[in-house]
């Protein structure tokens, strides 16, 4: 679609900074053709889409986000309502809907000024969350958590909400949203290190995947996998982890660099080792994580995925694509790309 939008179908973010479209559109899949468009002045960083709305966030001001509600109704796309929340959001898992509400996890940075210095300021963060009507008004916060530290990583389930922040250790807070006029936090587990990626794993279980960290001094080491005991949120506690000589993954900044089937046992992932590139698939069985296969990729770097068909799982770089046999990992062919 190479039109231009129409002039009513464009709106302006309040107090609009960055100079930036955002443009939604829906298509036909029998015909492409064009159903709906609406675009918004203002830029944005972060999308999340339910089965009726899209939510897009942008920054506005250095400290807040400023937030666009569309909904989407057989294909049809209308801007809803606009609001604003203080801080930044991490990624989408950073926005929920649930119950006709809109719930958001950001990190807060505000520069303070320092004693008994002019003109001297520092950035100082705190975390907060953050729960809006359907209009995207206010109805329920949590402000001023984990004063300097920030967002790593966060899971809405239903009633409850996790997340991660760090700086030396890595509290892992648990939120009670089912009142949304009065949210509270009603657990927070203090360990080494932090998770970049929250992934609900079955019954009572919140697998993490991050960094093992020195509790002093906060110093990074490496790949860690916990497995949390979330059946009882107010409660946390980590069952099982594994620490990894290898202390890079894209993992940590992509979930689409991991797959997770729970009936299959697979947890897997790429590696970034002295030598290259390695997949390392790992399962969960009681309580205790087991690594199944650990297949050497040489010098693959960036989007490398795993998926399985039928009984083959496969592993795809840019460089080739490794089959293995799912029930046991052992290596069935590789095909050369280049």
């Amino acid at each position: 679609y190479d039109a231009a939008v129409e002039p009513m179908s464009i709106h302006i973010v309040d107090d609009c900074e960055r100079p930036d479209y955002t443009v939604v559109c829906s298509y036909s899949i029998t015909d492409g053709s064009l159903v709906s468009t609406k675009s918004v002045l203002g830029g944005t960083y972060t999308v999340y889409c339910s089965t009726k709305n899209i939510i897009t966030a942008g920054y506005q001001n250095g400290y807040e986000a400023s937030i666009s509600r569309f909904s989407i109704d057989n294909g049809k796309i209308e801007l809803e309502a606009q609001g604003k929340i203080e801080g930044s959001l991490l990624n989408q898992f950073s926005i929920d809907e649930y119950n006709g509400n809109f719930r958001f996890v950001t990190t807060v940075s505000k520069d303070v000024k320092i004693e008994a210095r002019d003109n001297e300021f520092e950035v100082r963060n705190y975390n907060a969350l953050f729960i809006l009507n359907s209009e995207l008004k206010q109805i329920g916060s949590i402000k001023n958590l984990a004063p300097d530290e920030r967002v790593y990583s966060v899971r809405f389930m239903g009633d409850i909400a996790y997340f991660v922040t760090f700086r030396q250790v890595d509290p892992l807070f648990s939120a009670d949203l089912s009142d949304p006029q009065n949210p509270k936090i009603i657990g927070k587990l203090k360990i080494p290190g932090f998770s970049n990626y929250l992934y609900p794993y079955g019954e009572g279980l919140l697998l993490g995947i991050g960094q093992d960290a020195d509790e002093k001094t906060g110093r990074t080491g490496g790949i860690k996998l916990s497995m949390f005991d979330i059946s009882n949120p107010a409660n946390v506690t980590e069952g099982s982890k594994t620490i990894l000589q290898e202390n890079y993954s894209e993992a940590l900044y992509s979930h689409k660099a991991v797959i997770i089937e729970k009936q299959k046992d697979i947890i897997g992932f790429s590696v970034y080792g002295n030598e290259g590139s390695e997949y390392h698939i790992y399962g969960f069985k009681n309580g205790q994580f087991q690594r199944k296969a650990k297949i050497e990729l040489g010098r693959a770097y960036g989007n490398i995925r795993g998926l399985y068909i039928n009984n083959e799982f496969y592993i795809v770089t840019e460089n080739s694509v490794v089959v293995l046999n799912l029930d046991n990992f052992s290596k069935i062919n590789e095909l050369k790309l280049n």
